[in-house]
């Protein structure tokens, strides 16, 4: 009697491949001798920790009844990889009619700061005159215009170039008399940092008097030049409100 009732006592001990107790709705990894089986789509239920009879521990997934039997599917992947490469939301026939527009901001806006840049010489040789009679050296004389030129000059252009549009909507003051504005290649707002480079660039576009900027407005294809070009910005005409 002690020999037959071991082999129902035997038929009654889980199986030794089996990871944890099996129960409705619950998928159980079997495990090898040196592997643990884990489904491809396993991150999609929870992850707990069952034991091996023989106390070996071992990985369980809580999937639902049905999910081991599809195999994962590439086409998200395949959709992610396409989506992700955007083009360019600018149209070039947008650029197209802003060349002589563009053209006439460099000049209007060349023409305000010459006069703001005379304006300082004179107000800085005005202020000159009283501090030689006060016992300042002489040189003030031409020292204190060209300093007063040189501020001018220099915050003038960051207040054009930089502050206005990143203020305004991307348009510098000729730009809303005429109707243009900055906008990046997706058609968004440039940030400040796009405007800065804009604003360095100008140290080559504006060379033998703009002559530089002019030509390359006029042979780029989205009619940039090389501070657009470098920031990745282009001017279009204003939205009419």
């Amino acid at each position: 009697m002690p020999e037959a009732a071991e082999p129902a006592a035997a038929e009654r001990q889980p199986a030794q491949g089996l990871v944890g107790a099996r129960r409705p709705g619950v998928h159980v990894a079997r495990r090898l001798p040196d592997t643990v089986l884990v489904h491809p789509l396993a991150g999609r239920g929870d992850t707990r920790l069952g034991t091996h009879p023989g106390g070996v521990p071992a990985r369980t997934r809580t999937t639902p009844r049905g999910a081991w039997s599809r195999p994962p599917s590439r086409r998200g992947t395949a959709a992610r990889h396409t989506t992700g490469v955007t083009k360019p939301a600018v149209d070039v026939a947008d650029t197209r009619s802003t060349v002589l527009r563009r053209y006439w901001q460099h000049v209007v806006e060349f023409a305000l700061l010459t006069l703001a840049v005379l304006l300082a010489v004179v107000l800085g040789a005005l202020a000159a005159v009283p501090l030689i009679k006060l016992g300042v050296p002489p040189e003030a004389f031409t020292v204190l215009p060209m300093s007063a030129a040189v501020a001018v000059a220099f915050l003038g252009t960051l207040w054009v170039e930089i502050w206005y549009p990143h203020r305004h909507g991307g348009s510098t003051p000729a730009m809303r008399w005429l109707g243009l504005r900055i906008v990046t290649l997706r058609g968004g707002t440039p940030s400040v940092r796009d405007y800065f480079v804009r604003w360095l660039l100008m140290a080559v576009d504006g060379m033998l008097l703009g002559l530089v900027g002019a030509v390359l407005i006029a042979v780029t294809p989205r009619h940039q030049r090389l501070g657009d070009v470098v920031a990745r910005t282009v001017v279009v005409r204003r939205a009419v409100t």
